[in-house]
Formats: structure tokens, sequence, C-alpha cells
């Protein structure tokens, strides 16, 4: 046999012996590996020598348990060695993560590479926490027109929210906002309606933080936040003898509110708002405004004598009927009257009664109501009289 080949790299070498068969020409290499020594056949002495250079690489990397690896195996392992270099992890800590995550996938049937366009696909392209999207929400409302009243309601709501969860908003999930909820109904023992409100002002957030790219744009996890059954409340209203009561009992500065309330069925938001203006004496009507009611346009209501009765002694030449935060004030009349007090009633009232005295048209008390004509004919048929609707609107002030 002719004398070998040397491959040396360092310390390390291995030699190449030429062998023939006939009219063939083949190499044997022949290197130690963990103190044994190792032959190997190649079919030429060009593969021999590219064989031999491996060898001697994975030697002097230390692994030595893949030295055994034929050609195509190697040149697999030392591509997968060339992708991973710039992760600085090893080959097995990648590979046990891939399996991982493999795994985590389970029966879906899903690639990890499409899993991973998935996850990038859904990250927020900014980052910001609740209470920051609270107050840019807010803040964006102003800048619409919105009213401050609305838009104290909607941060009372958000605040409580904005404290559970105060860190990205991108970490909230739909079944974060459905147990929240829910722990607040019981703890704070809510009305199911109640509970549909924070639900609605919470919706309302994420909607805008995923259109201002704080949540990914097709972010719909509110599918997954049930509402709360809320079955329909009777209608109820206060009789002839009870709205009487009801004025007696007020405290001067709220009976402005009660009777508008009680006698031209204004809603609660709408009074907050109007100024003694409002009140057209000369025309016998209350006008109430655009910017003061839900529905687009303006409204004439009616101003009854018994109304205006209880009105004149206390009206001013213009300024704000009465101030925010009345209803909660005006709790306490139906305590001094004896008269329970009933959600929206005095509205109710006004409806229920001017609608029998309107001959049941619903068309035009929908116009003085800020209605519509459905809810109207809906809700408000009750069995009344003519005798006591007249009645209700003959309820004046005691003459002392």
């Amino acid at each position: 046999m002719a004398q070998p080949i040397v491959v040396r790299r360092g310390s390390v070498s291995v030699k190449i012996y030429r062998t023939r068969n006939g009219l063939y020409e083949h190499a044997e290499l022949v290197y130690y590996r963990d103190g044994r020594r190792v032959r190997e056949h190649l079919p030429s002495l060009a593969a021999a020598k590219g064989r031999a250079d491996d060898v001697i690489t994975l030697l002097t990397s230390g692994n030595t348990d893949v030295v055994g690896l034929g050609n195509a195996d190697a040149a697999t392992y030392r591509r997968a060695l060339k992708l991973i270099e710039p992760t600085g992890r090893s080959l097995d800590q990648v590979v046990g993560g891939y399996m991982d995550a493999l795994r985590s996938l389970g029966p879906s049937g899903a690639t990890v590479a499409q899993a991973v366009e998935h996850f990038v696909a859904h990250q927020p392209e900014v980052a910001a926490t609740t209470p920051e999207v609270i107050a840019e929400l807010a803040e964006s409302k102003r800048q619409d027109g919105i009213g401050p009243r609305h838009i104290m309601d909607l941060q009372n709501r958000l605040a409580d929210f904005g404290g559970a969860f105060p860190g990205p908003i991108a970490n909230i999930t739909g079944s974060d906002i459905d147990r929240w909820l829910r722990e607040q109904q019981e703890e704070r023992k809510w009305q199911g309606l109640t509970r549909n409100h924070y639900r609605a002002a919470i919706s309302n957030l994420m909607n805008y933080a995923a259109a201002h790219n704080y949540l990914p744009r097709d972010w719909n996890e509110m599918r997954v936040v049930g509402k709360a059954q809320v079955g329909q409340s009777p209608i109820e209203i206060y009789t002839p003898e009870e709205a009487k009561a009801l004025m007696d009992a007020a405290r001067r500065q709220h009976r402005p509110y009660l009777a508008l309330a009680l006698f031209a069925g204004i809603r609660q938001s709408e009074i907050t708002r109007m100024n003694w203006r409002d009140i057209w004496w000369d025309q016998g009507l209350i006008h109430v405004g655009e910017q003061k009611i839900r529905t687009a346009g303006h409204r004439n209501v009616p101003l009854h004598p018994n109304c205006a009765a209880w009105l004149k002694p206390l009206a001013k030449s213009e300024g704000r009927i009465c101030g925010t935060g009345i209803a909660h004030k005006i709790l306490a009349t139906g305590e001094r009257a004896g008269v329970p007090w009933k959600h929206n009633a005095p509205r109710h009232s006004y409806i229920s009664y001017r609608y029998v005295l309107l001959g049941l048209d619903s068309s035009k008390l929908a116009g003085e109501a800020g209605n519509t004509k459905q809810m109207i004919d809906r809700h408000y048929r009750k069995p009344i009289t003519a005798e006591v609707a007249r009645a209700y609107f003959e309820v004046m002030p005691s003459v002392s």
C-alpha cells in the first residue's frame, strides 16, 4: 500500500490510503474517535478528501458523536449549524423549542411557520397601556364635539376597567373582559342592564384601540364577552294623587325639574341642559333643542297650564333650570311624600296620560316626546280613562 495522505488541522489528523480493485481506485479514511480507530471506505480520492475535511471539523469542534454520519447527513448537519448560528443557541435547544411548539399546536394540522405568521400578524403596531388609551379616547370624543356628560359617563365606567387592567391593552383577551364583567356584577349587585352598559363602554374602547393600531385591526375578542339577559321592565306611572304628593314634597329648587318631567315628559338628560329661555311662555311651548336630545332635530312640547303653574313662581329670565346630579337628590322627595320612587315614571306618566287625551294618536305624541310611534304604541297602551288622564293634567299647586 502506498504512503497515506495525511490531512492535519492542529493536533487532529486523518489519513487517506489509496487502494485499487482491478480497474477501479478507492480510498480508505483512517482516524481516531474517542480513542478508537475508525476506518471508512470512500469511492474516490476526491470524496475521501472532502470527508476528511468534515471529520476534522467535527473532531476539532468536539462533536465526536456525529462524526460517524454519512456524507449527506454530515452536510445537513453543517447547514443546520450555519442556519442557527445567529441565534447563539445550540442545535438541541433549537430543535427542542421547535418540538415544544409543534406539540402546542396539537392536532390542528398547522405548521410552526403558520403559527408564527398568525402571531406576528396579530401583534399591535403601537404599544399603549389601557389607561393611556382611555385618556386618548376621551380626548377624541371631546374633539368630536361629544357632550361632557356623555364623556364623563364613559370615563367613569372605563376607570374601573383601566384600574383592573393597567398594563398593555393588547394583553387583554375577551375572556378577561367577560370574567371581569361577571365578577363586577356579582360584587356590586349590578342589574343586567348595567353590566351591558359597561360592556358597551369597553367595546367602544377596544374598537378605538384597534382603529389606532393599539390592537390588531381584526381584533374581535368581544365576540366571547356575553351580554346579560335583560327583560322588558314594566312601564310604571304615577297616579294624579301621587304626582301631587311628589310636587308638594319637592324642595323649591327641585320643583322645576319635577314639573318638566311629570307634566312635559322631558327626559332627565334634557332637563339638566335646559335654560329658562327654552320656556316660551307666550307661545305656550317648551323648546327642546337638537343639542339636548338623543334624536336629531328640535321638538316643541306643549306647556300645559298645570306645568306652567308650577314653574311660574320659580322662573328666571335666563340660566340653567337645574344643575347636574338632580336625579340623586330627587329620590328623597319620594320618601318625604310617602310615594315610592319609580324608575323614569315621571316621563312614563306624561306619555301614558297624554296618549289617552290625544285619542291614542301616537304620531303626534311621538313628536312631542322625542320618541318613535312604534315604541309608544308598543309600551304605552294602558287601561286609563279620559277622566283620570284629565285629572293628571289638573294637578295644580295648592293655593296658600
